[in-house]
């Protein structure tokens, strides 16, 4: 039960990470009139996941090794 209400933080905070990040993107792309701008949500998302992954599973490897 305790995990199922973690997970679903989490799904809930990472996508609320990633909708914050493409209105924000957007946003300045909107404002400062260059479309290209809008594509570093994309590399926000990205990176945002890859250190998130590596956060987990460094966990998951010291507590292993306790």
């Amino acid at each position: 039960m305790k995990k199922s209400r973690e997970m679903l933080a989490y799904v809930i905070l990472s996508g609320l990470a990633e909708v914050c990040a493409v209105l924000v993107f957007g946003a300045l792309a909107y404002h400062f009139k260059h479309w290209w701008i809008a594509l570093f949500s994309i590399l926000y998302t990205v990176t945002y996941k890859e250190k998130t992954t590596a956060t987990k599973q460094e966990d998951k490897e010291d507590t292993e090794h306790e």
